[in-house]
């Protein structure tokens, strides 16, 4: 009887939290970040061999992707002590906008495609590492499994909405108009974390 009085409670309180306006925020902005992803994890390696590039070019350009993460998430506690959280998400968010711009409409720059892969370190590695902090300030101790369930849950949702829709476009508007409807989500995304949550609250 105690634990379900516990476990109700818990329930209630995260149920209080997640009717937060800030905290609905950012999950609507989570989603939309990851549907932005669905035309890079679908269609990235078919865009550039579309391109020209070599298939082993290509995989060099996704290790780089994960190399600039990596360093990221080596870097992150020094950046969380000097940028808000908000301030990291906002940044995220207005990068991956950008990302998605360059390998829209001018990869076949080898130059500008290897900017775009080392922005990865954004779009994926600061992203994640400051929504797992977000949700971890946003929830109490019993509420943590709630909320990066939650977090999960519509990271996967967006991304195969994003696949979905990157699908259909991708057939009739072609390769450069998907990778700017991912740059549109993702300034949504944007626009909604700096107008929706305050410095002071993250």
């Amino acid at each position: 009887l105690v634990n379900q009085h516990i476990a109700m409670a818990g329930a209630q309180g995260f149920v209080s939290n997640l009717t937060n306006p800030k905290v609905l925020a950012f999950y609507l902005a989570v989603g939309l970040m990851q549907l932005s992803h669905g035309p890079y994890y679908t269609f990235l390696s078919i865009h550039l061999e579309t391109l020209g590039y070599a298939r082993g070019t290509i995989g060099l350009l996704w290790a780089l992707g994960v190399v600039a993460e990596i360093l990221l998430f080596l870097a992150m506690a020094r950046l969380l002590e000097r940028f808000s959280l908000r301030r990291i998400l906002l940044a995220s968010f207005l990068l991956a906008a950008l990302r998605w711009l360059l390998l829209g409409t001018l990869a076949e720059h080898i130059g500008v495609l290897l900017i775009a892969q080392l922005m990865h370190a954004a779009t994926f590695g600061s992203f994640h590492a400051a929504a797992i902090h977000f949700v971890q300030r946003s929830f109490g101790q019993n509420q943590q499994g709630q909320g990066q369930a939650l977090y999960a849950s519509l990271a996967g949702v967006g991304g195969a909405l994003g696949a979905l829709y990157a699908g259909y476009s991708w057939n009739s508007l072609g390769a450069t108009w998907t990778f700017l409807l991912a740059s549109l989500a993702a300034l949504v995304a944007a626009a909604i974390i700096a107008f929706r949550l305050q410095e002071d609250q993250v």
